[in-house]
């Protein structure tokens, strides 16, 4: 059992032999049991390793299987149970397997009507899908977890995926063919959508009705054969219009104008019926934008016919008030969008031309150079313009404003100025006299009346004094006056306002006269 047991007995010398043989009785039994425990353990594991050996083959180790003496000991316990583990991985690995491609293959033999009981793989692999008793699944699982088992399983499904890929084509191309001959022979539709849902499936039986029907509107077609070529050529002449092909470009396809009526006659027609809608559809972005050049070139010419007459606003019986509005409008509208559209279609055309190396025809004539000379022709010539009603000349709404900004010079619209007003103005030269405010201050001083001796003032030099004061103030104010007066330049190259604004206005408020005292007028009063 992998435990450490001594040789020889250890008897206790302080106790009788009969007591010491009775220990050791107790402790053989106990020995035994732990013993039958640990082989009925290692029986389980060889049993459960023995199972999965059926099932799995050679991936289980059966040499830990002992034959003859089992082994219990604790090493060997351990073993078996790792090799246990390592084969229960390796069948839920292999048992995941069978359930999905048991479960994809069923799916596939009905989709295709295949039936199972002729193949013994099949039809144990469908009795598996559909069993529902868990014992016996695992019964039937034990019997698919093989290595070859699932490697059939595996080539099996590859098979019918092939197989159902191989019947959807099929059934693509013959719906395409049907759908074809019930177009030309006109069939109702409702009759065409009942056939479709009632061979919706991929089963031989519905194959075979797809063949049968097919060979059903051929015989109906080899009998119709003319009308069948002659609207093949109706649609031929419509893409041959839509590609702005010329009569040398159609007469390069000889079937479109032979007599024969026969199959070879009808399948180059389609041939060419398919070649044209791919081309249709791979220029579709340049023939929208070739039809919205066109129709926007010929309403400018119908626009400049009906713009030479110039009776068309004053003629008898023609008067329409609005028909100057409508004719700016168009103008507007032509001068936004024919250069959008000749750029989009400028673009795509050399785009057309770097991917297929030939330029885009239009009858017989690249319309590369098309866009190009009615570019040049447009420069060279000027549309006649609607005349507009004259405005009278009238005065500006508001006089000029102070600014430093010539083309500013006005806050208000003013019609008849132009942008290149040239603003220099000399600065008017400073007057060095001495304004009329300090002449008149002057004279006021001189002929001042002598003021009434006041009471207790008899004799008093304080008026005296305060004149002698005022006149030193005025002499020094007007000294530094002609002294600023100098410094300034006689002539500004930069627009000056020729009206200060009320905030630069500034009045020295130390020139007029404070005049008498209050309480000196109440002395006269008295």
């Amino acid at each position: 059992m992998g435990e450490y047991a001594a040789s020889t007995a250890v008897i206790d010398r302080n106790k009788s032999l009969r007591d010491n043989l009775q220990e050791l009785q107790d402790e053989l039994i106990k020995v035994k049991e732990r013993y039958n425990e640990s082989l009925i353990y290692v029986q389980e594991l060889h049993k459960q390793l023995k199972a999965l050996h059926t099932a799995l083959g050679g991936f289980v180790n059966i040499n830990l299987i002992a034959t003859t003496e089992v082994d219990v000991s604790s090493l060997a316990v351990n073993s078996l149970e790792d090799e246990l583990q390592h084969a229960e991985q390796e069948y839920a690995r292999r048992k995941a397997i069978v359930d999905d491609t048991a479960t994809g293959i069923c799916n596939i033999l009905v989709t295709l009507g295949i039936d199972s009981l002729n193949n013994e793989a099949d039809k144990l692999v469908m009795q598996y899908h559909q069993e529902t008793n868990p014992d016996k699944k695992i019964e039937l699982c034990n019997n698919l977890v093989s290595e070859e088992s699932i490697y059939y399983l595996t080539e099996r499904i590859a098979q019918l995926k092939e197989t159902q890929h191989q019947v959807e084509d099929r059934k693509e191309e013959l719906t395409q063919k049907l759908k074809h001959l019930w177009d030309r022979l006109r069939i109702d539709p409702e009759e065409c959508e009942v056939f479709l849902m009632a061979n919706r499936g991929l089963t031989q039986e519905e194959i075979q009705n797809y063949e049968m029907e097919l060979k059903r509107l051929l015989k109906i077609r080899q009998e119709r054969i003319g009308d069948f070529i002659e609207r093949a050529r109706e649609e031929l002449v419509s893409l041959w219009d839509q590609l702005y092909y010329t009569e040398d470009q159609k007469r390069q396809f000889h079937p479109a104008y032979s007599d024969e009526t026969t199959d070879e006659i009808l399948e180059a027609h389609e041939s060419e019926i398919s070649r044209l809608r791919l081309e249709v559809e791979d220029s579709k972005y340049i023939l929208d934008r070739i039809e919205k050049y066109m129709k926007l070139k010929q309403e400018i010419e119908e626009f400049e016919a009906s713009t030479r007459d110039p009776n068309r606003l004053f003629g008898k019986g023609q008067r329409d008030p609005g028909r100057l509005l409508r004719e700016e409008k168009f103008r507007k509208r032509v001068e936004r969008e024919l250069p959008k559209i000749s750029k989009e279609l400028e673009g795509s055309l050399l785009e057309y031309e770097a991917l297929k190396n030939r330029p885009f025809m239009v009858y017989g004539k690249p319309y590369l150079e098309t866009i190009y000379d009615n570019k040049e022709a447009q420069q060279k010539t000027i549309a006649p313009r609607t005349p507009k009603r004259e405005t009278m000349p009238r005065k500006p709404f508001t006089s000029p404003r102070a600014t430093t900004n010539k083309y500013a010079m006005f806050n208000t619209p003013q019609f008849n100025r132009t942008r290149s007003f040239q603003a220099v103005t000399e600065t008017p030269k400073m007057d060095t006299s001495i304004s009329i405010l300090h002449r008149v201050r002057e004279r006021n001083i001189r002929k001042r009346p002598q003021k009434p001796i006041r009471r207790g003032h008899f004799g008093s030099d304080d008026d005296d004094e305060e004149e002698e004061e005022e006149e030193k103030a005025f002499t020094s104010f007007k000294s530094q006056t002609m002294h600023m007066n100098k410094q300034l330049p006689l002539k500004r190259k930069h627009v000056e306002p020729e009206f200060d604004s009320d905030d630069n206005l500034a009045v020295n408020l130390d020139i007029f006269d404070d005049g008498p005292d209050l309480s000196d007028m109440s002395d006269i009063d008295s």
